[in-house]
């Protein structure tokens, strides 16, 4: 009833209020266009766009966990650039690939804003290693 009265109060429709509302579906959207975004981003030289993995605030039992322990430097490969060349005009290719899981340092790299989604930039010999399951 609300929405009626403000979409007839704003000559807006009723279904485009509700679309408005639908926060679900558009954080949805957000996400996977921001995820297209970076797809699309290919990095300069030897630099690799990376999405850090963010680790739960609790456990699953509920307990709350401080921030220090549940800081995690790693973080996804999202996109790789071509690589540098050596004085004699060799290509020296980046170390990682896409969908490489790496260690990061705690500090550096230049954060990059795609849609409403976070990423990292950094240099290929800044990054610290690569995690294997």
């Amino acid at each position: 009833p609300s929405t009626q009265i403000s979409a007839y109060l704003y000559k807006i429709p009723v279904s485009s209020v509700s679309l408005l509302f639908s926060s679900s579906t558009h954080s949805r959207k957000a996400k996977s266009s921001a995820v297209a975004m970076a797809k699309r981003l290919i990095p300069s030289l030897n630099r690799v766009l990376i999405e850090k993995i963010t680790a739960p605030a609790k456990t699953s039992a509920g307990i709350l966990l401080p921030e220090k322990s549940s800081k995690l430097n790693s973080g996804k490969v999202v996109a790789v650039g071509p690589g540098l060349h050596d004085k004699t005009g060799n290509l020296i290719p980046t170390a990682v690939k896409e969908g490489d899981t790496v260690l990061l340092p705690e500090y550096g790299g230049t954060q990059v804003k795609l849609g409403e989604k976070e990423f990292h930039l950094y240099r290929d010999e800044d990054i610290l290693g690569t995690l294997h399951d």
